[in-house]
């Protein structure tokens, strides 16, 4: 109780860089007078500008939450821990929220071998990436000189390129599958209090009922349908209309 109260207070309103400080002032004095509504529409509203940054959907998902749109608030702070997955108000918010699904599906956590994706977003991955790239090439223009003057290269001159190469490499490769996942991989959430997940269509047979909140991943869409996959439950189809797909891309 007393993260949600912390977090969804009054001060727990971001404030993102590079929006119109116009809009975001109007959005965060309808959220601070409770009209939390127009607040999400109006955070809402500077995303679709191409605004898209990890405090402007977290603030979106406060807006949500507190109009008591579950489903919408997850996917908003699901964006925004994308974006900035070491904010620990945004963990501490998702946290809160899953506990009040009706469905209580269990997230997969992070490969623990991946262990810096629970730190860094794909973006920051592929930046840092390319800036050990660059110290790498800077290192083996210093190697080849070195050797046109004939001088010997010891293994401890070249282990520094390795220990920084290798761990550019990885991360660069780590941070481009999360984002192509976006489109091979996409996941999204219920916003509907209730969905019936069927074999086909809307007159398949009823093969399990989800609720607002639920997070699945998403493996086809056809004619306004979606095939879903819930580890444990298996596939189906659902309405499009009835989940949002989380892309951070806005």
């Amino acid at each position: 109780m007393s993260i949600f109260l912390l977090l969804l207070s009054t001060n727990a309103i971001a404030s993102p860089e590079l929006v119109s400080t116009r809009t975001l002032d109007s959005a965060n004095a309808e959220f601070l007078g409770g009209n939390y509504e127009e607040a999400a529409s109006q955070y809402q509203q500077l995303i679709d500008d191409g605004n898209v940054n990890s405090d402007l959907f977290y603030n979106l998902g406060n807006s949500l939450y507190k109009d008591e749109r579950l489903g919408e608030a997850i996917a908003s702070w699901r964006v925004a821990q994308w974006l900035q997955p070491r904010d620990g108000d945004i963990s501490a918010n998702l946290e809160m929220a899953r506990g009040h699904t009706r469905d209580r599906i269990a997230i997969s956590p992070h490969n623990p071998a991946l262990f810096w994706r629970s730190s860094l977003s794909p973006y920051e991955q592929i930046w840092l990436s390319a800036i050990g790239v660059g110290l790498l090439g800077l290192g083996f223009l210093f190697l080849s000189r070195r050797r046109r003057e004939g001088q010997d290269l010891p293994f401890s001159q070249v282990l520094p390129s390795v220990a920084i190469g290798v761990p550019s490499l990885i991360l660069g490769l780590s941070g481009a599958t999360q984002i192509l996942d976006l489109d091979k991989k996409p996941s999204g959430v219920v916003v509907v209090e209730e969905v019936s997940v069927r074999s086909s269509g809307a007159s398949g047979v009823v093969l399990y009922e989800l609720h607002d909140g639920a997070e699945l991943e998403i493996l086809e869409r056809s004619n306004g349908y979606m095939l879903v996959n819930i580890t444990g439950l298996g596939s189906g189809w659902v309405p499009e209309v009835a989940v949002f797909e989380v892309d951070p891309r806005g």
